[in-house]
This record gives C-alpha cells, sequence and structure tokens, in this order.
C-alpha cells in the first residue's frame, strides 16, 4: 500500500501532459484525480496522497491515505492526554462536490471506512502505567471528511481539507490494575495538490 501512495505522489506532480486523457480545457471532462500533500494530526504531520474516480460533476470515490506514520494523542474516555500513537490509515470513501467543476472554489463533503494498523504507542505516567498491553494491532471505522478545491486551472487545483476518523476505542491492560478505554477518534487537517486527466 505504501508503494501505491508514494506512486501516485509522483504522478501528482509529473508533467501537466501525462494528465491529458484529451485536449480539453475543462475540468468537467476529466475523471479521475490524484493529489499529494501532507496532514497534520494533533501529535504530529505525515505526508498523504490519494487516487479518485469522479462518476459526473458532483459524485466521485477517493482512496486516500497516508505514506508515514501520522501521529495522535491517545486521552482516557471522557478524561485526560495519556500519550501519542503513531498509525497508517487508508480510507475509502464516497465524496459530494458543490457547484461548475470550473468553479474556482469547490466544496466537498465524504463519508467512507477506514482502516488502520497501530505502531509506537508512548503512555505518559502518571496518568497511566507505565507498563501495558493494548488489545489488538489494527482498528477500523468511520472517516467523515469536508474539505475545498481551489481550482488553478482545467488540470491543476489546491485542497485543504478536514477528517475524522472514528475508530473503536482501545483496551490499555495493565497488571494489577482493571482495564482502561482510550478514545482514538481524533480530527486532521490537510493540504495537498492535485491533478485531474
Amino acid at each position: 500500500m505504501r508503494s501505491l501512495l508514494l506512486t501516485t505522489c509522483l504522478l501528482a506532480f509529473a508533467s501537466p501532459a501525462a494528465f491529458a486523457a484529451d485536449d480539453t480545457d475543462t475540468a468537467s471532462k476529466k475523471r479521475i484525480g490524484v493529489t499529494a500533500g501532507f496532514t497534520v494530526g494533533d501529535a504530529g504531520p505525515a505526508p498523504t496522497a490519494s487516487i479518485s474516480y469522479l462518476f459526473n460533476d458532483h459524485w466521485a470515490a477517493e482512496v486516500w491515505g497516508t505514506a508515514d506514520k501520522l501521529q495522535q494523542n491517545m486521552r482516557m474516555k471522557s478524561g485526560p492526554r495519556v500519550g501519542t500513537y503513531a498509525h497508517q490509515p487508508v480510507a475509502l470513501s464516497v465524496q459530494y462536490h458543490f457547484g461548475s467543476a470550473d468553479a474556482v472554489f469547490r466544496p466537498f463533503i465524504g463519508v467512507g471506512g477506514f482502516t488502520t494498523n497501530r505502531f509506537e504507542a508512548t503512555l505518559t505516567p502518571p496518568a497511566v502505567p507505565a507498563v501495558g498491553t493494548f488489545k489488538g494491532k489494527r482498528n477500523s471505522g468511520y472517516i467523515a471528511t469536508v474539505g475545498t478545491d481551489m481550482n488553478i486551472n482545467e488540470t491543476w487545483f489546491a485542497r485543504v481539507d478536514a477528517r475524522v476518523l472514528y475508530g473503536r476505542d482501545l483496551s490499555l491492560e495493565s497488571e494489577g490494575a482493571p482495564a482502561k478505554l482510550i478514545k482514538v477518534s481524533r480530527p486532521i487537517a490537510g493540504f495537498s495538490i492535485g491533478a485531474r486527466f
């Protein structure tokens, strides 16, 4: 998956001629979109990439993911911050884009599902014990997206977006203490450059 995302990043910065499916001067005729950029969690940034298929001027399906680990905070359910964790989510969403395909600004919304592997988890004593075990190494759930594209021309655009990954809460088990639920559903914000062809 990382190879696919990195390839998408390279495609997004390739020559515009590579994206010319036909000789057209309107974004409405273009059905494939790719982006490369970065997203910022509440504990650190990560590079991102996406590829979309536009069924028409308004509806699209998008595969989005991070090309490296994204750092995010962990909090006790209805409680304080207890540390950070790193993960690498991949999401599939359906999006609706408002307005004309050639408008300068095009807001959009999306909803879908994601899956992720959790990597390093760093706990912050004394909120939680320094030694503990998380149940499960994968997480999945729903993703909600809101954003805006700014058309530079019929091929190139800039994008800002915000996403929330609604994943399952983690269970932290420590010897001699009851299991604690850790909330991991956190918002992220991103910026990217994209191209259509």
